[in-house]
């Protein structure tokens, strides 16, 4: 694949545009991003208040719009809007706003945007703060240790709830949820062990830290996302050597056991739904809510397909699934509780129609493409963080994706943070492949104008340039 000309640029990358260390617009956005990000996968805000019962309602309002100026000011904003992805987000955008008038619950839909959506959107766009590889290297780091915060807040706060273990309120509330984090931030623990340069603490502590985080994405007992970290290790077996691939079917033979050996009981029976009838299962508790569960999955989904048949250009609007399937339910005379789809993908199509599931897609498939990119030609990076990154933010994107036919979560940051990463990753190392290209040709050049100079070359600056293209000793 040829290199995306809207980020690519013949040029030397060493003036201040890019360079952090020089420009501190671009300092001071990467570091309000760099709290952002961290903030935002670990829902430490969100931890603190159940923790201490204490309340932060505009702390990450305030730092969301600090971080998205900072990065408006620098033209990160900009790189990010003009890329392939980036277009597809705000088309999406647009026909959202165009869905919203025409919705069964204008109010509904526009809570859902000002609450859900446009905090996802100044998240991808602010993540044009980032513009080098070593600033990429470090949210991927704060995305780690997003997850490990977690992973470790919930053996303090943690608590099993109808056979299900969760927090007690908020995002991580939900088990589905909390997996669904989990899986996200989990990659990222591994980039020091593609990374040539980290040490053998940093790997060894990385190790410790993503068997602590699926530790605790396991306990959660969510079917979507035991299936979703199944293609995660396909993708990493994909990806390995011959003996990687053999220290990877050990390691999962390993992690099985651990599991068998500590997971409750009642986990693996609900993992074994995913393979067997529910009604088998000899819990009657467990029995009662994994059929119900799979029961009303399944309605969800066949409801939410006759939906977008129903409303296939504009659907019935963003966020109000749930509360148009209880109106018609009305109509008729049934009661039926609120529930969403279930499926990030339909609840885009039978919400926004085919053409928003279409911009969602194309979004997707563009973010794919810049990662598959970045992996294939981060071999010639000399400092190793391109290789390591684009593995993890592969793996993480496929997680999420897999888990997305699971969850409803079209609208919140996860995925759009990935979106902004897959092109701000691939900028950065597009820039620094760039940077040494231009390099040898700046010092041909310079080599090349001092041999015609009209005075007489000295004999140190011939055998400098001769030693250029030559880089061995002579005799004589």
């Amino acid at each position: 694949m040829a290199r995306n000309p809207a980020l690519f640029r013949a040029r030397d990358t060493s003036t201040n545009e890019f360079d952090p260390d020089v420009n501190i617009i671009l300092k001071l956005g990467f570091a309000l991003l760099f709290v952002d990000i961290f903030l935002t996968m670990s829902r430490a805000l969100e931890i603190m208040s159940l923790a201490f019962n204490i309340a932060l309602p505009y702390v990450g309002v305030s730092i969301h719009l600090m971080t998205f100026m900072a990065a408006f000011i620098s033209g990160g904003v900009r790189r990010v809007a003009s890329s392939r992805t980036g277009i597809f987000v705000l088309l999406f955008t647009s026909w959202m706003m165009i869905c919203a008038p025409v919705s069964t619950w204008r109010t509904g839909s526009l809570a859902t945007i000002l609450n859900q959506w446009l905090p996802a959107l100044t998240a991808f766009l602010a993540c044009g703060a980032i513009v080098t590889l070593r600033q990429c290297h470090k949210i991927a780091s704060a995305i780690g240790f997003g997850g490990v915060v977690i992973a470790i807040a919930s053996f303090f706060l943690g608590k099993i709830k109808f056979l299900r273990f969760e927090f007690d309120a908020g995002t991580l509330g939900n088990a589905n949820e909390l997996t669904l984090l989990l899986l996200l931030t989990a990659p990222f623990l591994l980039v020091p062990l593609y990374h040539k340069r980290a040490g053998r603490l940093t790997k060894i502590l990385s190790v410790i830290s993503f068997i602590v985080v699926l530790t605790v994405s396991f306990r959660a007992g969510s079917r979507g996302g035991l299936l979703a970290f199944v293609a995660i290790l396909a993708a990493l077996f994909l990806t390995s050597s011959a003996i990687g691939k053999l220290k990877l079917g050990l390691a999962v033979v390993s992690m099985a056991l651990f599991c068998f050996a500590t997971l409750p009981t009642y986990v693996l029976s609900r993992y074994m739904t995913i393979f067997t009838q529910a009604e088998n299962v000899d819990d009657p508790n467990l029995r009662a809510e994994a059929y119900g569960s799979t029961i009303q999955r399944k309605e969800l989904l066949r409801e939410s397909l006759l939906t977008t048949l129903k409303h296939p250009l504009f659907g019935v609007g963003p966020g109000v699934f749930a509360a148009a399937q209880a109106r018609e339910a009305d109509k008729a005379g049934v009661w039926r509780p609120w529930a969403v789809s279930h499926n990030a993908y339909t609840q885009v199509s039978s919400e926004m129609g085919l053409v928003g599931l279409f911009f969602y897609i194309g979004a997707i498939v563009s973010t794919f493409r810049d990662v598959l990119w970045m992996r294939r030609n981060s071999k010639g990076e000399p400092s190793g963080y391109a290789y390591s990154l684009s593995l993890a933010l592969l793996f993480s994107l496929v997680g999420v994706v897999v888990n997305f036919f699971f969850s409803s979560n079209a609208y919140v940051a996860w995925l759009p943070i990935l979106m902004a990463l897959g092109i701000t990753f691939r900028a950065s190392l597009e820039r620094d492949l760039d940077r040494q290209a231009v390099a040898p040709a700046k010092a041909s050049t310079q080599a090349g104008a001092r041999t015609i100079a009209p005075q007489a070359p000295r004999p140190a600056a011939a055998a400098a340039y001769y030693r250029f293209l030559r880089p061995r000793r002579t005799r004589g």
